[in-house]
Formats: structure tokens, C-alpha cells, sequence
């Protein structure tokens, strides 16, 4: 995977084996402005890195395995730090 910050405040990636855009979900193409008030992360807009748009322009971008649970996420810093966990996940049975 290849991701780009750009000088829109947007976030995107692409497949390096496939050359194709990852895009978001059917049915969830708005583009939701980051609220860095709201503590949960479907209200403040980072549920998904490419539906987001950030108050400000993103200076960097790193993909870490991270150990155990999340895995495999992308850190976005700029003014502030983001994290995004990536891949699927499936809820575990209760």
C-alpha cells in the first residue's frame, strides 16, 4: 500500500500491487471534517483516514505493526497525531 497526504487536508491510498485507489465503503462517500472535540471516533470524523479531512495539512505518515491488538496501523502527524487501524476486523464473540 502507498499513502499520500495532500495539500487538500485529505488523506488517500492506493495498492502498489493493483495500482487502485482504496476507497472507502459503498455508501460512505461523505467526507467528514475532523472534530478533535468528540472523544469517540465515529463523531470526530477518524473512523476511516480516507473519508476524513483534517483541520490542517498532514507532515507525515508511518505504518507500524503494532504488538497484539491493533495490529497494523497508519500514524498521521501534523498538528496533531492520528491513528488508524487497518485491515479488517472482525468482532470477536463475547
Amino acid at each position: 500500500m502507498l499513502y499520500a497526504a495532500g495539500e487538500d487536508f485529505r488523506l488517500r491510498g492506493w495498492s502498489l500491487r493493483t495500482a487502485e485507489p482504496i476507497l472507502a465503503p459503498t455508501g460512505m462517500e461523505t467526507t467528514v471534517e475532523v472534530d478533535l472535540g468528540s472523544s469517540r471516533q465515529q463523531d470526530n470524523g477518524l473512523a476511516n483516514p480516507f473519508l476524513a479531512k483534517f483541520p490542517r495539512p498532514l507532515a507525515s505518515l508511518q505504518v507500524l505493526e503494532e504488538p497484539g491488538e491493533p495490529g497494523v496501523c497508519l500514524w498521521a502527524g501534523g498538528e496533531h497525531l492520528y491513528q488508524y487501524h487497518l485491515g479488517q476486523r472482525i468482532p470477536r464473540a463475547r
